[in-house]
């Protein structure tokens, strides 16, 4: 094994250069299970080759590191960030509810970022960005959440429809469905 990874070492940075310099991932390293003109053979869920993991972790890096000397990342992202933690934001948060149990039905979506691949944490990171510059109580983990404070009910209600109104703006701007 160590004989050839000095030269498949030199192979890679080649490949990895050629796709970083060309903004084009080979497809060969996407590919799932069955026809690949079928959008059913690419899982949202990245079980990816070696290959192209390795390219995902030495990109995610270079991306991480450029978004931190930058400071390109808003201040109250927390997801996937050095530093930051769930306590982190929890205690800005105030924590109210659940969901009751229950889960949705599945959707096939052609946007947002695959789970599971090494790059996806930092590629989210970098879909939401903007979120909170543009909603003023909205602080995001690793999904969105926000916190609204006020002095009484009525302005209580008051900021949170403004603030669901800004989430929709929001996602309807940048793609997502609700």
């Amino acid at each position: 094994m160590n004989e050839v990874a000095v030269p498949l070492s030199y192979i890679l940075t080649e490949l990895f250069n050629a796709c970083i310099r060309e903004g084009k991932y080979p497809q060969v390293l996407k590919y799932g299970k069955g026809k690949r003109e079928e959008l059913n053979s690419y899982r949202p869920v990245s079980i990816i080759p070696v290959i192209a993991k390795i390219f995902e972790y030495g990109l995610s890096a270079r991306i991480s590191d450029y978004l931190t000397s930058t400071d390109s990342l808003s201040d109250r992202q927390y997801a996937y960030r050095r530093g930051r933690s769930t306590t982190d934001v929890v205690r800005q948060m105030v924590v109210s509810g659940a969901s009751g149990g229950e889960t949705s039905g599945s959707l096939t979506t052609s946007i947002g970022v695959a789970q599971g691949s090494s790059i996806s944490n930092i590629m989210f990171s970098l879909l939401l960005n903007d979120l909170p510059e543009c909603i003023a109580d909205a602080h995001i983990l690793i999904d969105v959440a926000a916190v609204v404070k006020a002095p009484n009910m009525e302005q209580l209600e008051r900021r949170l429809n403004m603030v669901a109104n800004q989430l929709h703006v929001w996602f309807s701007v940048n793609g997502f469905l609700l």
